[in-house]
């Protein structure tokens, strides 16, 4: 099988993220990496995007007063983004934990470029932040996540009123996924270019996948000695 050597992240723990556009099937692929992970034995925490209670709230005023602009928007995401960073995730990694991320700091960065938002905070906070070990990428087309967020009656929200207000955009839900997708893909480009992270675009069955970062984890923090994981080329372009 053609394929190359896994290169190991060497800061402390494993961190996998899952990124894509709402509707993308990237719940899914959490619960069933993790339950894999965990019937192996690994301690394995689910961290979300953005779940710090306080600055949703805070969020949810301002947009009741009408002040949630993009460069607002962007501003509160990241310092939510940051607390849970800082008080969350970097103790849990320190302790060589494993931690599944829902959405990361390519979440922030995507909705930034997407919502006409500055790209000044993001492009540092990415930058400094620690390179994840994996990155899923659920690779789902837009108009299969349009529907399923149709059914589920969730509503996509984005304070981009240059979309909303926009006449000549009949679909302006599925015009927005799109333009987050793409936004996804230029990003991604740039992460595949680095040699820390190890980046899969899932479009289909992810069950190797899983396999390939439990192997993976074992061999980084020592419970699989010898050859080095070799995986394969998996997933579609981006």
């Amino acid at each position: 099988m053609n394929g190359k050597r896994a290169i190991v992240n060497k800061n402390q723990g494993v961190l996998i993220v899952c990124e894509g556009i709402s509707g993308s099937g990237k719940s899914e692929t959490i619960v069933k990496l993790s339950n894999q992970l965990r019937a192996s034995g690994y301690q394995v925490n689910v961290l979300e995007w953005n779940s710090n209670p306080i600055i949703r709230s805070i969020a949810a005023k301002i947009d009741v007063w009408g002040w949630l602009t993009p460069n607002v928007y962007s501003l509160l995401q990241w310092i939510g983004f940051l607390i849970d960073y800082f008080r969350v995730m970097v103790p849990l990694l320190k302790k060589k934990q494993v931690v599944i991320a829902d959405r990361y700091v390519y979440t922030g960065a995507t909705r930034d470029a997407v919502n006409g938002a500055s790209k000044l905070i993001g492009k540092i906070i990415v930058r400094f932040t620690r390179k994840p070990d994996w990155l899923l990428f659920c690779d789902t087309p837009p108009q299969i996540c349009y529907e399923r967020i149709a059914i589920r009656g969730k509503t996509l929200f984005h304070p981009n009123k240059a979309i909303s207000q926009n006449d000549q955009i009949p679909n302006k839900d599925l015009y927005y996924l799109k333009q987050m997708r793409e936004a996804y893909v230029g990003l991604l480009e740039d992460v595949k270019a680095g040699r820390n992270t190890h980046v899969f675009v899932l479009n289909g069955n992810s069950k190797i996948v899983e396999l390939f970062i439990e192997d993976y984890i074992a061999q980084k923090l020592g419970v699989l000695k010898g050859s080095p994981v070799i995986y394969p080329s998996l997933g579609g372009k981006l």
